[in-house]
């Protein structure tokens, strides 16, 4: 039986795989995979140590856990407990972390309101001249804060998709880094604000 031989491609190599866009597009797939990855966790690794920061010197409100007597488990050797472990620490209550979204939205909601001026002269009057309609348009900000108080990043977006993208546009790249007074942990808020 004669045997047959493998196609040559154009540069003279072999390829079992005929279609060469799909080598190309499978070799971008483990460095993406790998760099996704690594944001999740140094994001996760971020917020969770942030939980272990002192609280702020300037006397700032900060979130903590209500003192409750800590559990403990008796040693291993028997008889009285030598040692005291701690077998769990109490989590912040609903009522607390609500209170602490309530405020940072407000503190948030306050500075852009602060900012309205500069971002309707710089954002909506040139959208505004280019087309009239719609006459007002609300957009969506969703920020993050650390635990320190700090904005760790933003995003904004339009309350109804199609209304004022340009104007959009422009509020995304128009950015004053905000600073609240510390919350004790990462938090995350969306505030509405209505243009011009």
């Amino acid at each position: 039986m004669p045997q047959t031989k493998p196609a040559r491609d154009a540069e003279g190599s072999t390829s079992s795989n005929p279609n060469p866009n799909a080598r190309a597009a499978s070799s971008y797939a483990l460095p993406a995979s790998i760099a996704f990855g690594s944001v999740v966790i140094a994001f996760g690794l971020y917020a969770g140590l942030g939980k272990g920061r002192a609280p702020a010197a300037d006397g700032a409100a900060t979130l903590a856990a209500p003192s409750a007597p800590t559990p403990t488990t008796p040693s291993t050797t028997g008889g009285e407990p030598s040692a005291r472990v701690p077998a769990f620490r109490a989590a912040p209550s609903e009522l607390a972390i609500s209170e602490v979204r309530r405020r940072v939205t407000g503190d948030a909601r306050a500075l852009l309101e602060k900012e309205r001026a500069q971002l309707t002269a710089t954002c909506w009057a040139k959208a505004a001249a280019a087309k009239a309609e719609p006459a007002t348009a609300s957009f969506v900000y969703s920020i993050a804060f650390g635990a320190d108080g700090r904005e760790m990043g933003r995003a904004v977006s339009e309350a109804k998709t199609g209304e004022r993208p340009e104007v959009a546009d422009c509020l995304r790249i128009t950015v004053t880094p905000m600073t609240i007074a510390p919350a004790g942990q990462p938090v995350m808020v969306k505030v509405t604000l209505a243009l011009p």
